[in-house]
């Protein structure tokens, strides 16, 4: 691993650059079975590292982080807010004025499938209405939840960094990948290829141990348990 730095003084950029190089990925590619020098890969993997470190930049910035959580707070109260204010609207009228308004703009349909649409009509405004208030939900729970990960608890500063990589690194196992996320409860250093991958990827940006990495594989996997957010790659339909 690397030697302890003081990530705070570092531009989180020139981390990225030095330590996930072409050579280092072409590396790491080879011991994960997967082209690593893929343009989307390589963005990737990248906006793990620099995800880490911009957070690392961060530990120990109190008034900053305490100034973004209220800025999130305040995003998932507004959204809330907007959602409820647009309860008070006549949905199927709000809905139709939506799709004609689309169509004078030449803005797509979404490609989304509304539950709940009475068999053989075909759909207008409600895809627009459904696709805008699954998306306000999302965001109100994506601001309250990054809000709720910026409040200070006391104690020892937790990583921040490290548990937004994990969770980056899980969905990219997962999801393109298609591996299984685990550790092994049975050993000591809970050793599986997912926990040897997140090590990979942390150990040229830090010096972070095998338990800081298992507490943190620990935690993304029973956040998703709890989201009922798969840990394993979805079976595909034959």
């Amino acid at each position: 691993m690397a030697a302890r730095r003081n990530l705070r003084e570092l531009d989180p950029g020139e981390v990225v650059r030095a330590a996930y190089t072409k050579d280092a990925l072409a590396s790491l590619g080879a011991r994960f079975g997967f082209d690593a020098l893929a343009n989307e890969h390589v963005k990737q993997l990248r906006a793990m590292a620099y995800a880490y470190a911009y957070a690392q930049c961060m530990e120990g910035e109190g008034e900053y982080l305490k100034r973004e959580q209220a800025k999130y707070s305040r995003l998932s109260d507004t959204t809330n807010k907007f959602l409820r204010d647009l309860q008070t609207f006549d949905s199927e009228h709000l809905a139709l004025e939506l799709f004609w308004t689309a169509r004078r703009m030449g803005e797509p349909m979404p490609q989304v499938v509304v539950p709940d649409l009475p068999p053989g009509l075909p759909p207008r405004g409600e895809p627009y209405h459904y696709e805008l208030l699954r998306m306000l939900r999302l965001l109100g729970e994506a601001a309250r939840t990054h809000a709720e990960a910026l409040k200070s608890r006391g104690g020892r500063p937790k990583n921040l960094g490290l548990k937004t990589l994990t969770h980056r690194a899980a969905d990219f196992w997962i999801e393109v990948l298609e591996r299984r996320f685990s550790i092994d409860h049975r050993r000591g250093a809970g050793l599986t290829e997912a926990f040897a991958f997140v090590k990979a990827l942390v150990a040229p940006l830090d010096d972070v141990t095998d338990a800081q990495i298992i507490t943190a594989m620990r935690s993304e996997i029973r956040q998703r348990k709890e989201w009922d957010v798969p840990t394993a790659p979805r079976k595909k339909l034959p």
